[in-house]
């Protein structure tokens, strides 16, 4: 019998449906212009274009992985180095970054990011505290830095308050 469902079958679904999710918010964005009328596109095609692509290359994936698995036999199939662990680990972080591409819209980005980072650290295994703090902040405000100063990219607030 053949194993058609696997870990990276499983992730290329999820990744499709996470990119899927975000294309749908890229749509929303508005259509204001970015310059005058000889600009190449609106404030939502660099994301959506990026985001196209990024669905391009999972289905690419998935494809061949599907491939792959339908080639291969069942004793010819060696184990999955992840066990259950890793695999409630992987499937939880994909939840919580799907939660947090929701979540952002009401608690903004710097909360949301250093809960993320956070979260993220301690799943993969960091217990020193210092480190738990200091790298979801640090992280946090280089990437607004970058996207508010040096992109010039408005990132969302606080919409509760």
């Amino acid at each position: 019998m053949k194993k058609l469902f696997n870990l990276k079958i499983f992730v290329s679904i999820a990744l499709l449906a996470i990119g899927g999710y975000w294309l749908h918010l890229a749509n929303q964005l508005g259509t204001g212009k970015t310059g005058d009328q000889s600009t190449w596109g609106t404030t939502a095609t660099l994301p959506r274009f990026i985001l196209i692509l990024f669905l391009i290359c999972n289905a690419v994936v998935l494809i061949l992985d599907i491939r792959k698995a339908l080639m291969t036999e069942d004793k010819e199939e060696k184990r999955d180095p992840l066990d259950a662990k890793s695999l409630k680990i992987s499937i939880l972080m994909m939840a919580i970054i799907f939660a947090y591409s929701w979540l952002i819209d009401i608690f903004g980005y710097i909360i949301s990011n250093i809960v993320l980072v956070f979260i993220a650290l301690w799943m993969f295994g960091e217990r020193n505290w210092i480190r738990l703090i200091a790298l979801p902040v640090g992280v946090t405000v280089v990437l607004y830095l970058v996207f508010r100063y040096v992109l010039l990219v408005s990132l969302p607030g606080i919409s509760f308050l």
